[in-house]
């Protein structure tokens, strides 16, 4: 089975991949992918689901087995990973993390040197080291060199962002969703002078996105709407998904959070290229509503590691996903939802506007997105019914909408979104879609 999805590799925790005994041979194993030979010093950080320090441990061991340092930094943000390694000169990097997946599941993200998610080559390569089993222990042993100044070198790069720009006298709702934010956002709100109301900040390894955080968003919501809080923001699990949600307790979406910061750049003169990057699933009203406003979009194949890679070729300064993945390549190579929430409260307080009115220029054209459970991930275009009503959706839009269909890389499910001006239409032609692929692959 292949190891890696869309965001690294994840599943049922004791169940391989994700095992102590799995986690051991990718220590190793990485070891051997990034040294050539040569010393290697590794980050490695972790969420706070029960297992994330049985598998860290086990990583560690492993990576010290092979004869590599490890430097690991406790429970932080995946982009804290990204941070840290560049900063201590590392050869690479790994979170232990499942996201915004429920607890009894979990993961690992590898990074390379330069600080970005391996590319999909590079897992391949590592992929192939790993499964040769044939990795040797080091006669001698690596080190394991843990770093004291973890939260407070991550704060200062968070305020950093912020290039001198205030955003003291803000009251707003923070859920860290009892993930990886927990421990940082206490003392970052409160050196930035923001007013923060704190919730879901006391993980207890079983409650990480348990109905709270960015994919969560009520307890948020109420919190903002109940107290007439300024805004709120919320964290997924290893703090690289957000979610904003405005004063009135509605949530502004990615794209929104994009377009905001998009156009706050573009006033202050930090917007390069004058564009942005997005993937397939970002609204069309995101494409016009930018245009409108003298800034171009850019579209690549779904996931962040996707963004950052056409973000850094093209010198652009933001791009990110409608799931809430931001990223800001001046101050990471990764996604960072606190990060990202920081420049939203920014142009809050730039704008002099409430989040409602900043995403309100945002256009939002109908969508569809329907998810079919599947027992294998046939190819679509193996599928003749399928793709017969993909092409008769497409005729149907005409140039006033668009079908993309995709399997997800981290779960046996088969994506369909139909996009459109006509709301019953795209739910009609969306199910009709779902209907065909479920009779074909889906779960019985």
């Amino acid at each position: 089975m292949a190891l890696f999805g869309t965001d690294g590799i994840r599943g049922k925790v004791n169940v391989y991949p994700v095992t102590a005994d799995a986690a051991l041979g990718l220590g190793r194993a990485f070891v051997s992918f990034l040294g050539s030979g040569k010393k290697v010093k590794v980050v490695v950080g972790r969420d706070t689901r029960l297992s994330s320090s049985m598998l860290e441990s086990a990583l560690i061991a492993g990576i010290t087995s092979a004869g590599g340092d490890a430097l690991p930094l406790g429970v932080v943000p995946s982009n804290a990973v990204s941070h840290f390694l560049l900063l201590n000169g590392c050869g690479g990097g790994v979170m232990v993390s499942a996201s915004h997946n429920p607890a009894d599941e979990n993961g690992f993200k590898f990074f390379s040197s330069d600080g970005f998610k391996l590319s999909e080559a590079a897992e391949a390569q590592f992929e192939s080291v790993f499964n040769s089993k044939k990795i040797a222990s080091s006669p001698v042993p690596g080190s394991v060199f843990r770093l004291h100044d973890v939260k407070d070198s991550y704060i200062s790069m968070v305020k950093d962002s912020l290039r001198g720009l205030d955003i003291s006298g803000l009251r707003v709702g923070v859920d860290a969703g009892n993930g990886s934010a927990s421990y940082f956002v206490k003392d970052l709100f409160s050196e930035l002078g923001v007013e923060a109301v704190i919730i879901n900040n006391k993980p207890d390894g079983y409650n990480i996105n348990l109905n709270c955080g960015a994919l969560f968003p009520a307890q948020l919501q109420a919190l903002v709407k109940g107290n007439k809080l300024d805004a709120g923001v919320a964290f997924d699990g290893d703090a690289d998904r957000l979610s904003v949600v405005d004063e009135f307790g509605n949530v502004a979406d990615g794209d929104s959070v994009i377009g905001i910061a998009a156009l706050s750049m573009k006033k202050l003169g930090r917007l390069r290229g004058n564009s942005v990057v997005v993937t397939d699933y970002s609204n069309s009203g995101l494409d016009s509503s930018l245009a409108a406003n003298g800034i171009s979009v850019l579209r690549v194949k779904v996931g962040d590691r996707q963004v950052s890679d056409a973000l850094f070729k093209n010198s652009f300064s933001v791009g990110g996903e409608k799931s809430g993945h931001v990223i800001f390549p001046e101050f990471a190579r990764t996604a960072d939802a606190v990060l990202a929430s920081v420049q939203v409260l920014s142009a809050v307080k730039e704008g002099g506007k409430r989040v409602s009115e900043l995403a309100s220029f945002v256009e939002v054209y109908p969508q569809a997105l329907l998810n079919v459970r599947v027992r294998e991930k046939k190819p679509v275009e193996g599928m003749p019914s399928v793709v017969s009503l993909i092409e008769k959706a497409g005729a149907a839009l005409g140039g006033n909408g668009r079908v993309f269909v995709r399997y997800s890389g981290t779960e046996n499910t088969l994506r369909i979104l139909v996009e459109g001006k006509d709301e019953s239409e795209v739910k009609k032609l969306a199910e009709g879609i779902a209907s065909a692929a479920d009779l074909e692959v889906g779960v019985e």
